[in-house]
């Protein structure tokens, strides 16, 4: 049985306080999730943008960053030689700790498709497949995790024009992983999709 929406999990709050302990020390907060995620992203492709021999990148105004929200997601869109780089993500934390322990970034679509990244608590099944799905709808046979660093497990993601389509019109992600230990359940992250067709729209704008 589910907790109702908005609720945590008592399976998940154990687990968060697991991952706090485990990582004491290299305390998980948002810069060490960006980092996560750049380790995940330096062999993913997504939405960058470099500007022809002799020209210079520019963003709106002048500007070198831009972050914007959108309902639940937040676009961010940065210069870094001579190219552009634009994501839009969501992260979660733990309610006792406030410590960001779960976190996706995508770089909005090309040609329909949309990659990006998922960053997971400690203590989950690193050999077991994370479950992923729009509401009811199951999306692909699921994600593989591919490495670790101090601040979570890394799971790259490929969402064709299908799964884009889905997520645009749905309500909820909802991402879910096992525990690592025996006997354990499975922990479920949700995440909101509001704002999600606004942020994918604005991300690839940016990025040309």
């Amino acid at each position: 049985m589910r907790p109702p929406e908005g609720a945590v999990d008592p399976a998940l709050e154990s687990l968060l306080n697991e991952t706090h302990a485990i990582a004491t020390g290299a305390t998980i907060q948002s810069e060490g999730l960006a980092e996560a995620i750049k380790v995940a992203q330096a062999n993913t492709s997504g939405t960058t943008s470099a500007a022809p021999a002799g020209a210079t990148v520019t963003l709106p105004n002048g500007a070198s960053s831009i972050t914007e929200s959108f309902g639940d997601w937040t676009v961010n869109c940065a210069i870094q030689n001579n190219q552009k780089f634009c994501t839009m993500s969501q992260a979660q934390g733990n309610n006792q700790t406030g410590q960001q322990v779960f976190a996706i970034e995508l770089r909005g679509p090309v040609e329909g498709t949309t990659t990006g990244v998922l960053v997971m608590p400690f203590g989950l099944d690193i050999q077991e497949t994370v479950n992923l799905r729009v509401d009811d709808q199951q999306l692909g046979q699921g994600a593989r995790f591919t490495t670790c660093v101090p601040t979570g497990c890394i799971i790259p993601v490929k969402f064709p024009t299908i799964a884009t389509d889905a997520l645009k019109k749905g309500t909820t992600l909802l991402v879910t992983a096992r525990g690592a230990a025996s006997g354990s359940e499975a922990v479920e992250f949700k995440v909101s999709l509001t704002g999600f067709t606004a942020a994918a729209a604005r991300t690839e704008q940016l990025a040309k």
